[in-house]
């Protein structure tokens, strides 16, 4: 086996040039300075201690970035994934014990494996029935509710955490005589530098430096005895490798649906972040080899107590942005979470989880995009309905019950509307003189000729449907002589559509009316060869030769001359001879 196909990282260090070094560790020191706070913060909201962020943020970005074909392409923890993480085990265990640890690390293996599996069978089409209305409800109650997770650090609150947003909600509510005003007070100091140095010094570390200036305050002031909340012990080293104890867990199965759903948004995600990243830099990336590495990935950080991660859009950006040439950015990265992990344990003991929670809340608002969802339903009512009720039920809910809900309903709406297919008549605009479709019966129209297009397949959701709709038509029109069907919306048709179709024929030879098709896949045009229909038919390319065969063979030359309604630019002629 071709060891670059199976490694293509090997591609591009063999052919690294010296110039590129430069680039590559400004953009690696740039993703350290950003990734790495935001990795132990999300940590916090997957439930489990900081230090596990760190954990999977140097095993996945060095894993995928090896295996995976887009060498800018991120990989870590991510907002919305942690999110369903904290949503998929906090039922189970207590989050931050060590049965909550272990789970998420199995998580991660199945997720890892769920991935590989995908990409090693070509099941990736699976990702097109994930509606992007539904994406768009989920990612927006995500941002919210991860937002909510975090108010009980940014108001120096304690308790645990509630399964559903609501509760997490009132419980706030019902404690806020219980706020520490210190805490509070920080972490809104920290909310407004942290937006106002984004805005007037957009280059500034600003993540960074609040890191290092609180800690530093907490630890000068001891504020930790007042009720501040700090990070305080993480364990030194880097862990062991050890596989997640498969056999002493009974949750295996109940974790199999979350483990299958989060496998889905993580590929979802990495899909879309590296069509945005190629479409700006031209790079080739082959997605199911991109999609091993992440099931790698996944796989082996599952083996170093990490949990769940996908292509990171932020971190993506952060390493695009900075300049980075090659994956050796990441790799640089990677060295720096190493170094966080070994050698300065110590320094975040004193980290207040506060900041931790603003770094958190101010990465995931962008996400919330209320906007969206009014505009999607304003471009499409049944997209709209769909991405409301996933935001509505994420957030009464879980997010990946909104988000099923979501996934399920985009599929009937789209069964519904394919079994409820509009036929639209295609009529001479007065003004242009082109053709174009419309919804409804024209009120003057040719009495002799008609031509329709349904808009979709003639299956067996729908066959039936279509053809008692024209044969209702072909009542009503007692003078039809001809009748054309536009079939370039029909793309396929199942032996219940050539069925329907046969029924069609029939009821029009028994009427002594003409069918004619136009606009015909050569696929279809097949299948009616070999049913035999295919000479109860008259088939031609475009509008122009059907309508001249129509006047040619079939229309009643009488009745057109007494007509004065000119529909087609054959009437004046037919009228004039």
């Amino acid at each position: 086996m071709n060891l670059e196909k199976l490694i293509p990282a090997l591609t591009w260090l063999k052919n690294y040039k010296s110039r590129y070094l430069y680039f590559d560790f400004v953009a690696g020191v740039s993703l350290g300075v950003s990734m790495i706070p935001k990795a132990m913060a999300y940590a916090l909201v997957a439930g489990l201690p900081p230090i596990y962020g760190l954990y999977a943020s140097f095993v996945a970005p060095l894993v995928s970035i090896l295996f995976g074909s887009n060498r800018l392409l991120f990989t870590g923890p991510v907002g919305v994934m942690t999110m369903l993480v904290f949503t998929a085990l906090s039922p189970i265990a207590q989050p931050g014990s060590n049965e909550y640890v272990s789970l998420a690390a199995l998580l991660s293996l199945m997720v890892g494996v769920i991935i590989l599996s995908i990409a090693v069978l070509h099941l990736t089409f699976i990702l097109h029935l994930i509606s992007h209305a539904a994406v768009i409800g989920f990612v927006n109650a995500a941002a919210l509710i991860i937002t909510i997770t975090q108010l009980r650090y940014i108001l120096g609150l304690h308790g645990s955490n509630e399964d559903y947003v609501i509760l997490m909600l009132l419980n706030v509510v019902n404690n806020l005589s219980n706020i520490n005003v210190l805490v509070f007070s920080l972490s809104l100091a920290s909310f407004l530098v942290m937006i106002f140095v984004r805005k007037r010094y957009p280059k500034f570390p600003d993540i960074i430096t609040m890191l290092i200036f609180f800690t530093f305050v907490v630890y000068l002031f001891g504020m930790e005895k007042t009720g501040v909340e700090i990070v305080g012990a993480l364990p030194k080293g880097f862990p062991m490798p050890t596989l997640p104890d498969i056999t002493g867990f009974s949750n295996i199965p109940g974790l199999l649906l979350s483990a299958a759903l989060i496998a889905i948004v993580g590929m979802t995600e990495t899909y879309s972040i590296s069509k945005i990243i190629i479409y700006h830099t031209k790079e080739k990336v082959d997605f199911e080899q991109e999609f091993r590495a992440q099931g790698l990935a996944n796989i082996l950080t599952s083996l170093f107590q990490g949990y769940p991660v996908c292509g990171s859009f932020s971190g993506t950006s952060v390493n695009w942005s900075s300049g980075a040439r090659t994956g050796m950015s990441i790799i640089i990265f990677s060295f720096f979470v190493l170094l966080s992990i070994t050698v300065l344990t110590p320094l975040f003991y004193y980290l207040p989880k506060f900041i931790l929670a603003v770094i958190v809340i101010l990465a995931v608002m962008k996400l919330f995009k209320p906007r969206q969802l009014l505009e999607i339903y304003r471009i499409n009512r049944y997209d709209g309905l769909v991405a409301f009720t996933t935001f509505g039920v994420s957030i009464i809910t879980k997010p990946d019950t909104g988000l099923i809900v979501g996934v399920v309903l985009a599929l009937a709406l789209h069964l519904w509307k394919t079994m409820h297919t509009k036929i639209y008549f295609t009529v001479r605009d007065k003004e242009t003189g082109y053709f174009i479709s419309i919804p409804e019966e024209p009120k003057s129209w040719c009495d002799q000729l008609f031509i329709i297009k349904p808009e979709g397949p003639f299956i067996f959701v729908n066959a039936e449907q279509i053809r008692d709709e024209i044969l209702h038509l072909v009542e009503k029109c007692n003078r039809m002589k001809c009748l054309i069907i536009d079939m370039a919306a029909v793309y396929y048709m199942d032996t219940s559509g050539i069925e329907a179709l046969r029924d069609l024929v029939d009821e029009m030879e028994r009427r002594n009316i003409r069918l004619i098709l136009i606009h015909v896949e050569e696929e279809i045009v097949n299948s009616l060869s070999k049913e035999g229909l295919i000479e109860h038919l008259e088939v031609h390319e475009t509008k122009k030769e059907a309508i001249s065969s129509a006047f040619n063979y079939y229309l009643d030359k009488s009745i057109c001359r007494e007509c004065s309604k000119n529909v087609f630019n054959e009437c004046e002629k037919v009228r004039v001879s």
